[in-house]
């Protein structure tokens, strides 16, 4: 799942100091969806935060993650160029505690409901998840396909998102 931001408009909206519209105006969801089900085998425990957070935050499930690699690419025609290589063990708030924050305050989750963590990033800069990371806020370039200078998307790019899970010879990908 991506949610696709208008970092041109939003660089205007946080400006202005009005509501942040800039992530609604596209998500795109790969055609197949893998369960949480799917992804029992693969769970991980993550270090504790610092600071802890508050205690509805906390319990046994609140350090637990997925063993997920995430890679995506963005290309034109043949040529592509790697944007990031990260993993879902550099998240902050886990998936637990991402859903018991949205419910206390009052979202209705309900079974066969879509779950998106936001942003992947990690701490080398082949890890960052984003454009806006990679480029600094566009204060500087990337080598984009065929090796041209890039800040951001261009017209008839393609952007290749992948991830998978791999665990005692099992492997399943999305």
């Amino acid at each position: 799942m991506n949610d696709w931001s208008a970092r041109d408009f939003a660089r205007f909206e946080v400006q202005a100091g009005g509501v942040t519209t800039c992530k609604n105006f596209a998500t795109t969801v790969a055609p197949w969806i893998v369960s949480i089900e799917a992804l029992e085998p693969f769970k991980i425990e993550l270090p504790p935060q610092v600071p802890n957070p508050v205690s509805y935050l906390s319990g046994p499930m609140s350090r637990i993650s997925y063993d997920i690699n995430i890679r995506a690419e963005v290309g034109c025609g043949q040529e592509h160029v790697l944007i990031t290589e990260t993993h879902l063990r550099h998240i902050y708030w886990t998936p637990a505690q991402m859903v018991a924050h949205f419910t206390v305050s009052g979202a209705n989750f309900r079974p066969g409901d879509i779950f998106a963590t936001g942003t992947i990033s990690g701490p080398e800069e082949s890890t960052w998840g984003c454009l806006m990371e990679k480029t600094w806020g566009g204060s500087r370039f990337w080598d984009g396909p065929n090796g041209e200078k890039r800040m951001w998307l261009e017209d008839g790019d393609d952007v290749i998102m992948q991830a998978f899970c791999k665990r005692n010879g099992v492997r399943i990908g999305f």
